[in-house]
């Protein structure tokens, strides 16, 4: 029998974010969306039913951390003073609800091929995916919920959920009311998902042929309709030059999304670099006009001299824009340590 739970429910006054915790509040909190500082907030108490298994989390919030800190390492164009605007105190996680679907489907397919001629088969495959049990607009962050709106299933990662084993006196730690039923979910959003993923497989099976008047008829076998779990993940947002940026993961770390801050000025410089490239490559092409204005002989001197300036300056400048990018990463990389040594 499922268990029940009062979970704490309130609205944060600066951002006007939905949040839902496991405890009753006896303290200050911060929002986790806009960082604003709550000192005793007012809540709702709210009687929620608990799921019976849950997917279990293989990373804690030091291995969010490394994750966020080495992708941001390796992505190019980040400020070099990225984790100064950072802290390890406003990394959260949450526990979403959401309904796992799995299956099989079967596509049969037909169309005319070349020549008129007709081609059939039939595609199958199997289907596991968790879907979001919370539709409601601005109960969760929107880089929230587009990235946790549909995820693939690991059937490895499930373990029985007990609620006690969640640290409730943890103001990181959040949650989500259901919203939606199973069907609904299935309806609004798990059919049409599954209906794309049969259309990838009769185009995987039909290939490079061209058919037309393509027709197809899909069957879906659903051996779990829709188990209500808790799956966690974990956030954070921060501000820069101004601008809030996010970085999400999935509690196992196989999934993350996230958008970044830009340095321009390292951007520009490695794309005037890439004009300089591609002008020197199209160069070539006064061969013409110097065999038109000349003759042949000096038409195939210049593009004797173009390859040879051609080779030089590609092999300079791409080593301009590889050591320029590689001292930008050594001082992400600097930063990043001390980022993951905070408490």
């Amino acid at each position: 029998m499922a268990e029940t739970r009062k979970l704490q429910v309130l609205k944060c006054p600066a951002c006007n974010a939905k949040l839902t915790y496991f405890f009753a509040f006896e303290q200050a909190i911060t929002c986790p969306v806009c960082h604003n500082r709550m000192e005793r907030p007012l809540s709702q108490a709210v009687d929620v039913s608990m799921p019976m298994r849950y997917v279990l989390p293989t990373m804690d919030v030091e291995g969010f951390k490394h994750l966020m800190a080495q992708t941001l390492v390796d992505t190019d164009y980040v400020p070099c003073d990225v984790f100064q605007a950072i802290t390890a105190q406003d990394v959260f996680c949450i526990y979403l609800p959401m309904y796992l679907y799995e299956g099989t489907y079967q596509v049969a397919w037909s169309g005319n091929g070349a020549n008129q001629q007709q081609l059939h088969g039939n595609a199958t495959g199997k289907m596991a995916y968790l879907f979001l049990a919370n539709d409601g607009k601005g109960e969760l962050p929107k880089e929230l919920r587009d990235f946790t709106a549909c995820l693939p299933y690991d059937t490895e990662a499930l373990s029985p959920f007990v609620a006690d084993n969640i640290d409730a006196t943890d103001s990181h730690i959040l949650t989500a009311l259901s919203t939606m039923s199973a069907e609904d979910v299935w309806k609004k959003w798990g059919k049409a998902h599954t209906d794309e993923l049969a259309m990838r497989s009769v185009h995987a099976q039909i290939g490079n042929q061209k058919v037309r008047k393509l027709k197809t008829s899909t069957n879906i076998e659903l051996t779990n309709q829709g188990e209500l779990l808790y799956v966690p993940f974990y956030f954070t947002y921060y501000t820069y030059n101004n601008h809030r940026y996010s970085f999400i993961a999935d509690g196992q770390g196989k999934h993350q999304s996230y958008n970044n801050p830009i340095d321009k000025r390292e951007s520009s410089y490695v794309r005037n670099k890439r004009i300089l490239l591609f002008v020197v490559k199209w160069l070539w092409m006064l061969a013409a006009l110097v065999w038109v204005a000349y003759d042949y002989r000096f038409a195939l001197g210049y593009l004797v001299v173009w390859a040879i300036g051609k080779i030089i300056v590609d092999r300079v400048i791409k080593q301009l824009i590889s050591r320029r990018l590689k001292i930008s990463k050594m001082k992400r990389q600097a930063d990043a340590e001390h980022f993951r040594n905070q408490d």
